[in-house]
């Protein structure tokens, strides 16, 4: 399992080194009140309330072979991070995963608690708790009903989307293409470090996507003998770092843009559609047979 901590919209992201075994559990209460009817007590639904869970591991300050591929050993590093982030009084970003790269959940977060000290083995204890952020420039959710979408998840309402999302645009993808466009990443660009030429494989199918006009994103990435797609393939780079977060930023980064925000990151222009590799890195063009190749001149939002 993954836990992965990211904030303004993935100046940083963090992996944890160390997510207990049973994974972390999301509790969320609803405003419910009683009163008293005729001949029995009745209860009046209310709204749901920020979700809010707890995490206690430890921060190594040792390499272990156990320790989340992506993460660091420099324990302190994650301490000074949170704590600089908890002083510009600006949320956080909360992925969680399950072992097959899947998204628990997703969610703005504030760290209510930070508590931290040095074990018995030298490294860093720690107890983080969190609670749900709701930016106030979206409204509150007002229907509880959600839909079924592929392959049975629950798709949220608009509402629901735009407050996840808490940046003032639609979240126009699920969970589901997320990962299964971290999949694609990974089997089409093996022993490639650079998140953006990565990112630049997303890019690619979205591209499609806006040119099939109505195409789903599953239905761009399972088109017969177009991308490599295996249902069962990880979503850990070879490099260590989760593809699931690159998928997600470039889907938030692309649904950004649909609602018409401007230079949102995008690293790969629209009309490029094809790209083909030659086991060391992919080469992105805008012309079936020849056209003209990417040169990676548009401004990066990523390290590498």
């Amino acid at each position: 399992m993954d836990f992965i901590l990211s904030y303004n919209n993935n100046e940083g992201i963090m992996t944890f080194p160390v997510v207990p075994n049973g994974g972390i559990s999301l509790a969320r209460d609803q405003d419910n009140t009683t009163f008293d009817g005729v001949n029995h007590e009745l209860q009046a639904l209310g709204t749901m309330k920020l979700a809010a869970f707890e995490l206690t591991s430890i921060f190594p300050l040792h390499r272990y072979p156990w320790m989340r591929p992506g993460s660091s050993a420099d324990g302190w590093s994650y301490v000074r991070t949170i704590e600089a982030v908890r002083l510009r009084q600006i949320p956080f970003r909360a992925i969680h995963l399950d072992n097959a790269g899947q998204e628990i959940f997703n969610l703005p977060v504030s760290v209510e608690s930070f508590a931290y000290g040095l074990d018995q083995a030298g490294d860093i204890a720690y107890t983080l708790s969190f609670r749900e952020y709701r930016f106030a420039n979206t409204p509150v959710v007002e229907s509880l009903s959600a839909q079924a979408g592929s392959a049975g998840e629950k798709v949220q309402t608009s509402s629901q989307q735009q407050a996840s999302a808490g940046d003032g645009f639609t979240k126009q993808y699920t969970a589901t293409d997320a990962t299964m466009m971290a999949r694609v990443m990974y089997l089409e660009a093996r022993g490639i470090k650079s998140k953006t030429e990565i990112a630049c494989i997303g890019w690619t199918i979205l591209n499609r996507v806006d040119a099939k006009f109505k195409a789903s994103i599953a239905a761009v990435i399972t088109a017969p003998n177009q991308f490599a797609y295996r249902a069962s393939a990880p979503t850990t780079s070879d490099y260590g770092y989760s593809l699931v977060a690159l998928a997600t930023d470039v889907l938030d980064r692309w649904s950004r843009e649909k609602a018409g925000q401007t230079n949102v990151g995008r690293v790969l222009p629209k009309d490029y559609l094809w790209y083909a590799g030659d086991g060391k890195h992919n080469y992105f063009r805008n012309a079936y047979r020849g056209g003209t190749r990417w040169n990676f001149s548009l401004p990066s939002p990523y390290e590498n």
